[in-house]
Formats: structure tokens, C-alpha cells, sequence
């Protein structure tokens, strides 16, 4: 009924045309084309073409409204179309979460994005000051508007491209497992053994300084709790059985309860986030995992300050009755969220695009940081900026890393890059398993690429998940016969 109705529309349209048209017009062979045209259109085929052209003509629109709108802010420093654009970014945020309302590892991502603008709109809304005072030469118009452009061009295509399905199958349920017994423990072995021996420090929330405590025990980690997640996935594929799930269970609470004392926030919600794909995930109402994700960084929150002064302080009544979101040093908004603000306007200002952090990028993925550093330290931007320029408060919003290695084409390329990989994962008919365990991978250390370097965790981890994969499985192909 509706293609009908469409159908009529069409041909009154066009049939107005034609009475338009020169005496001498061939009328019958115009309204057989039109005729053709308006049936292919009206195809599913016709149809899905016409959805993406209309949809790539709209990309393109507000890729170049943005850009107008950048170039005019800063020609004239109309805080009004600074606002304006921060509007739209957050518009964005909100038609994304619409689109992505039924994948709840996709809602995760597009709140944390949400949960930015919020805290910047502190800022620029209603002037609160949300970094220290020696940070106030960064927030010029033209670091804040080149930050909501980066943001904005991420959003856009990334929307634009994301095609979810209305039908969600957790990633846990698509994957291909491996049944070996043997490989199983061996692998187990291992991972509990470098938990409880090479993961170690002091407790740090009883100590007279609780965030130098946790200084030093994330630099004798050396990263090895970010890495074990790689041996937990592959530990996972072979998870067959109820007591090897009981068994791979226990040992997330040993790595748990291991993160919590030492002071590894991050890290801690890196194990959350893989617990929850790999054992909890399915479709849940939007009101439910909005509530669990605000519990979740509402944790996040108390976790930080506990980090900084300790619990004993963090339970006293004196803490309790002057707790707010103003920092306990100075008069500026606290959070992990506004020191990446910060960190980020600090990185433009700084580095902007830079030649030498595109390079870095591509060699990142194969060489180790602690080398690169000292062979190209531009390669890490917030650790350039740190030990070089100026002490920042926090890593770097993603887009604005990609900005820094490709300029205004990075934020654009990764948008259309993950949203292709989500929607690969995502696909309820046709999928790989590849893909789907990078997935796994981007959505378990979203709390670390989405706030420092993805390079570390979107293209190394992948490489180093691929070596260390294909080596037990080359094992397994052996020892499988034998079982």
C-alpha cells in the first residue's frame, strides 16, 4: 500500500514535468522510461541504493556544515557558533544512541561519548572551570573548536556507517571454540602463575601517599595485566566444559580482587568489560544498561579518589561531609573524564598533526612501546607531551590521537573503519570469527583505547592475539588426534 501510494506520488510529479515539456516531446517513450525508473526504484535493490546515496549525501553535508562552521568560529570567535557546534556533536550522540539502542556493548561506547560532552558542556555551557588554572591558555577558541570538530567528524561517520542489525546475537555465541583438554590446563597453568607471582606490589589504599604506591606498582607491572587479557580470550576458546567455566571464573576473581588492591582502575574495567562479554551478555532493555553503566562509572569515580587519598580518608566523616565533584586541591571539576578534556586541548595546542606521529603509528603496531619511545617519542602523543612539553592531567580522547597521526582525515577513517568492523561482528547471517574476536577485544580494552592510545590495543594486541593464537592452535591441530 505504501509503495503504491509512493508509486502515484511519483508519477504525478513526473507527469507534471512532462506537460512542462515542448509540443514536439516524445511523450509515450518519456513515460515508459519513467515508468522503468520508478519501478527499479521502488525495488528492494532500487530502494537500498537510494538509502545510501541519500545517506553518503548527508555524511557528506554535515562533514562540510561542521567544517563551515569551524572555519567561521574561528575567523570571528563567536562563542555562539562554538556552542553551535557542540550542539551538534551531541545530536549526534543522541542519533547514535537511538540507532545502536538494541547492541548493548555499542550503547557502552556511545554513553562514554556522551559522558564527554557532558563534562566539556561544564565547561563551555555554564563556565564552570573543570582543569587547573594552569591549563587556561589551552582552552582558546581554536583548541576548543578544533576538539568538537575532531569529535563531531568521529560521530558522523560513525553514524553514518554503523548499520546494526534488529536482531542482536551476543559475540560469546558466534564464536568457534577448541576442545583440548590438555591445551586448556596448560594454558590456565600459566596465566594463574603470572597472576599471582608476576603481578604484584604493595596495597596501596592504606599507605601515607596511595597514588605514589600505585605509580610504582604500574610501572613493575610493565603492562602485563593489559596483556593477560589476551591469554584470558584464548584460555576462553577453549573453555568446553561447566568446571573449566567455574575454573576460568576464579580466576577473573583472583585478577580482580589482585587490580583492586594495587591501584588498577583501568585495568580492573578492562576484566568487567571481558567478564561481561564473555558470560553476560545479551539483549537488555535501554533502562537497564543505562543503570549499569552509571553504576559502573560511578565505581569508576570512588575508585579514583580512593587512589588519591586512601580509604581511610575516603570513609571519614570529615570526607563525607564536604564530598562534591570539586577537586579536594582546587576549584575545578574532578574526573578521569575532564583531565582527557584537558589532555586533549593540551595535545592540539601542542602537537596538532604531526608527520612523525604518523609514522609512529604504523610502527606501533609492531615494535613494543618502551622501544619506540626512545626511537620516536612523538609516536605516544600524551607521553611526548608529558616528558617533553608540559605534565598533563590524563591520556587523549581517541579521535583527537587519529587527528594527530592523519589530521582532520583520521577521526573520519577510524569512524568509518570500526563502524565497517561492528558491523561485520554484528551481522546475524554472515560473520567471521576473526572478526568477531577483535571485536571482543575493541569492546574488553574500550577503557583503555578510548582514553589513551588505541594503537596499543586496536592494532598491536591484534597482532600479538594472531601470533599467540595460531601457535596454540598449530599445537592443537596436533594434539587434537591424540586426545
Amino acid at each position: 500500500m505504501i509503495k503504491k501510494h509512493i508509486k502515484e506520488k511519483i508519477y504525478q510529479i513526473f507527469n507534471h514535468i512532462l506537460d512542462l515539456d515542448a509540443k514536439n516531446t516524445d511523450r509515450t517513450s518519456q513515460r515508459k522510461a519513467l515508468e522503468g525508473t520508478v519501478n527499479f526504484i521502488l525495488t528492494e535493490k532500487g530502494l537500498l541504493k537510494a538509502g545510501a546515496l541519500l545517506n553518503l549525501s548527508c555524511f557528506a553535508f554535515f562533514t562540510a556544515f561542521n567544517f563551515l562552521i569551524y572555519l567561521i568560529v574561528n575567523l570571528t570567535e563567536e562563542l555562539i557558533l562554538l556552542k553551535i557546534l557542540f550542539i551538534i556533536g551531541f545530536l549526534y550522540d543522541v542519533f547514535i544512541f537511538v540507532k545502536v539502542k538494541r547492541i548493548p556493548l555499542l550503547l557502552v561506547f556511545t554513553v562514554s561519548m556522551m559522558l564527554m560532552d557532558l563534562y566539556f558542556s561544564f565547561y563551555l555551557l555554564m563556565g564552570i572551570p573543570i582543569s587547573e588554572s594552569i591549563y587556561e591558555k589551552y582552552f582558546s577558541i581554536y583548541n576548543l573548536s578544533t576538539y568538537l570538530l575532531i569529535a563531531n567528524l568521529f560521530k558522523i561517520s560513525f553514524f553514518h556507517f554503523i548499520k546494526p542489525s534488529s536482531i542482536y546475537v551476543p559475540l560469546r555465541l558466534k564464536v568457534k571454540k577448541y576442545n583440548s583438554t590438555i591445551l586448556f590446563y596448560l594454558i590456565y597453568t600459566i596465566t594463574l602463575t603470572l597472576i599471582i607471582f608476576e603481578i604484584d606490589g604493595e596495597v596501596i589504599y592504606f599507605t601515607s601517599n596511595p597514588y605514589e604506591s600505585y605509580i610504582r606498582n604500574l610501572e613493575n607491572s610493565s603492562g602485563l595485566p593489559e596483556y593477560l587479557i589476551i591469554l584470558y580470550i584464548i584460555l576462553w576458546l577453549f573453555e568446553t566444559k561447566k568446571h573449566q567455566r567455574v575454573l576460568l571464573q576464579f580466576l577473573f576473581i583472583v585478577i580482580g580482587i589482585k587490580l583492586f588492591l594495587l591501584g588498577f582502575r583501568v585495568q580492573m574495567l578492562m576484566y568487567v568489560m571481558l567478564f561481561y562479554i564473555l558470560y553476560l551478555d545479551k539483549y537488555y532493555k535501554v533502562y537497564k544498561v543505562a543503570f549499569f553503566i552509571f553504576l559502573g562509572y560511578t565505581f569508576s569515580f570512588i575508585f579514583g579518589i580512593a587512589k588519591e587519598i586512601g580509604l581511610e580518608k575516603l570513609f571519614s566523616i570529615d570526607f563525607l561531609t564536604n564530598l562534591n565533584l570539586i577537586s579536594h586541591r582546587s576549584e575545578f571539576i574532578l574526573s578521569h573524564f575532564t583531565g582527557v578534556i584537558t589532555s586533549s586541548l593540551v595535545i592540539i595546542e601542542e602537537m596538532s598533526f604531526n608527520i612523525l606521529t604518523s609514522i609512529g603509528f604504523i610502527l606501533n603496531t609492531f615494535i613494543p612501546p618502551v622501544i619506540l619511545q626512545k626511537i620516536l617519542p612523538q609516536a605516544q602523543p600524551p607521553v611526548y607531551v608529558s616528558e617533553y612539553i608540559t605534565r598533563i592531567p590524563g591520556g587523549v580522547y581517541f579521535p583527537v590521537f587519529f587527528y594527530t597521526s592523519f589530521w582532520f582525515l583520521g577521526p573520519i577513517i577510524f569512524g568509518i573503519f570500526i563502524s565497517w568492523i561492528f558491523n561485520k561482528a554484528f551481522n546475524v547471517s554472515r560473520f567471521s570469527n576473526l572478526l568477531i574476536i577483535y571485536s571482543i577485544i575493541i569492546f574488553s580494552t574500550l577503557p583503555r583505547w578510548f582514553f589513551y592510545t588505541p594503537t596499543d590495543y586496536l592494532s598491536r594486541y591484534l597482532f600479538i592475539f594472531l601470533f599467540i593464537f595460531y601457535l596454540i592452535v598449530s599445537v592443537y591441530n596436533v594434539t587434537r588426534h591424540e586426545e
